[in-house]
């Protein structure tokens, strides 16, 4: 694994490259380290504003290339959000390194986890919030498959999709104590009680019984979550019921 040496420079190294690329207007840190919270672990999230007229086709190809060549790191996948293109890199080591890019028109942040090195950032809405009813709609959906795949017999289906369903369970938490609903942020700050409560719906052997446990777990925590929601607490109560037996 990498050392928080190796992560600085990587990313000053990074960072010097961009200053010395004519296409690249504006640069900030994202993630973690750009509120100081990041730590021995943390990977390396930059963002870059590019000059409105050039190619991001040549610009991915070329960074790819620097990539490759100074750190010999490999694409592991690319993600685009609203006008921005995201590629993460992987080098040897296992340091992760995800690169944004976006025109310079659109630059800006869209959290609060965001500090800007160089250029201008223009005004931009935060990223939304899930809609509580949402979350709440998948995790009684994906409940409900877990049940219907469990009396097919499909138990590593019936896992996958319980596990489906406590992500969203959580992330309805996360919403209800004002943490970190997105990626898992927020699931280790959760109040004690309700962890103790949840982690009876992790399987560890994967057989019926376990599995049937664990679906009864959950229903039951979604029933007492669903119970504090004025707008939802008549809902879904019998269907849940159901579903977790």
């Amino acid at each position: 694994m990498y050392s928080i040496k190796e992560r600085i420079e990587v990313q000053e190294l990074i960072i010097d490259f961009a200053k010395s690329n004519s296409k690249i207007i504006d640069c900030a840190i994202v993630g973690s380290e750009s509120v100081g919270n990041n730590d021995q672990w943390s990977d390396i999230d930059l963002t870059f504003g590019y000059e409105d007229k050039a190619d991001i086709e040549n610009i991915l190809r070329e960074w790819s290339k620097m990539m490759l060549e100074r750190f010999s790191a490999n694409i592991l996948f690319d993600i685009s959000f609203g006008e921005s293109i995201y590629r993460v890199f992987l080098l040897p080591n296992a340091l992760q390194v995800d690169l944004s890019f976006t025109p310079s028109e659109y630059f800006g942040a869209i959290t609060n986890r965001f500090k800007l090195i160089f250029g201008k950032q223009k005004e931009k809405e935060f990223k939304s919030l899930p809609e509580i009813n949402d979350i709440v709609g998948y995790a009684i959906l994906f409940a409900l498959k877990t049940r219907t795949s469990i009396e097919r017999k499909n138990y590593w289906q019936a896992e996958y999709y319980l596990s489906k369903s406590r992500e969203n369970v959580m992330v309805l938490k996360c919403l209800k104590e004002n943490l970190n609903p997105f990626d898992g942020r927020g699931f280790d700050e959760l109040p004690v009680d309700f962890l103790l409560q949840i982690q009876n719906a992790l399987i560890i052997e994967l057989n019926r019984p376990n599995l049937q446990n664990g679906l009864k777990t959950l229903t039951q925590i979604l029933i007492e979550e669903l119970s504090s929601i004025d707008s939802l607490k008549h809902k879904f109560i019998n269907a849940l019921k159901i579903i977790g037996i």
